[in-house]
């Protein structure tokens, strides 16, 4: 399932940037919290406002043609291990999702 999770967080910012621009992944150890971070950040146009306080509910989508399911299954996977997802603006313009796992 968290395989299923970054593969969807990816593909939106593959999507995002359409086919032009850089995506970034940076992992390591979470501070002084036992855990991980997780950082993905596109270049892409970013999450509209009136998108970013339910881009993690079902059937929000700011693309023709998705179904809005991607982020809403990432967000569950993420939150059934204990983890937290947010997303951010990325420096440069894009978006920055940013898993916190606990634990692992």
């Amino acid at each position: 399932p968290l395989r299923r999770a970054f593969s969807n967080i990816l593909r939106n910012a593959v999507e995002a940037c359409e086919g032009v621009g850089e995506i970034e992944i940076a992992a390591g150890p979470d501070g002084a919290h036992p855990g991980v971070r997780i950082e993905i950040r596109d270049h892409g146009p970013g999450v509209p406002p009136e998108i970013r306080r339910r881009i993690f509910d079902p059937y929000t989508t700011a693309k023709s043609g998705g179904t809005g399911l991607g982020l809403a299954l990432a967000k569950q996977t993420v939150d059934l291990h204990g983890g937290t997802i947010e997303v951010g603006d990325t420096p440069g313009g894009g978006a920055t999702f940013l898993v916190r796992l606990r634990g692992l």
